[in-house]
């Protein structure tokens, strides 16, 4: 008989524990728990990915029965997300629940052959999410520091200039990391060297306080500095 017990809560308060050892047994005594939704309909399994757990990510996934796409996209599981668009591929730029589009969440979570195959069914590169975040997939693909998702991003269309939360560029995020190549690959796709957030920092703002030396060089050289 299948438990009507709410798992979700107790699951929270473990992941604010981050001990991987209890949330594996967690797991193994509710399985449930990783279907179930929170008040804003996110998922356990969402839940534990947004925890960034590997180990615990792993277990989630392999209990899951079944994923809808977003759950798909974020879990890098390709032949679902296209069994969740076969016939529906309307559905393709839709939100989750939490706001987010698959794009975005693939991109956040590192799922390079999912971002792949959503742009070439015609996902769209610049929409961003239904919450107050505003991230957009290039957000996304910065937030989670990988150049080449990055790059297709910008080869299908992604607008390097968008603004998330407080005004954050993407080239404000790439400095912030330090990453040369992705602040070189946003400056040449046409992102604005100068453009300030909400609070007037800049791209080499950032580079100077993280004390990123090469990025701050490179920043130098354009106008205005």
């Amino acid at each position: 008989m299948t438990s009507k017990i709410d798992h979700i809560p107790a699951l929270k308060i473990l992941l604010q524990e981050r001990d991987s050892d209890k949330l594996l047994a967690f797991l193994a005594e509710n399985p449930s728990v990783v279907s179930q939704g929170d008040r804003n309909h996110t998922s356990g399994l969402l839940l534990i990915a947004y925890s960034h757990l590997p180990i615990v990510l792993e277990k989630a996934i392999a209990l899951k029965p079944s994923f809808n796409l977003f759950e798909a996209a974020t879990c890098g599981r390709l032949e679902q997300v296209k069994e969740n668009l076969a016939g529906k591929t309307a559905e393709i730029n839709s939100h989750a629940s939490d706001g987010f589009t698959a794009l975005s969440l693939a991109a956040f979570f590192s799922q390079l052959e999912v971002v792949k195959y959503l742009l070439e069914q015609g996902a769209d590169p610049n929409i961003a999410a239904k919450n107050p975040s505003n991230i957009a997939p290039i957000h996304a693909a910065v937030a989670a520091n990988h150049l080449g998702i990055c790059e297709l991003l910008v080869q299908h269309g992604a607008n390097v200039n968008l603004s998330q939360t407080q005004g954050v560029r993407p080239l404000h995020a790439a400095a912030h990391r330090g990453n040369l190549a992705m602040v070189q690959l946003l400056v040449e796709a046409g992102a604005e060297v100068n453009a300030q957030m909400e609070n007037g920092d800049t791209a080499l703002d950032f580079a100077e306080k993280d004390g990123h030396e090469e990025v701050k060089q490179y920043l130098r050289v354009f106008p205005d500095h």
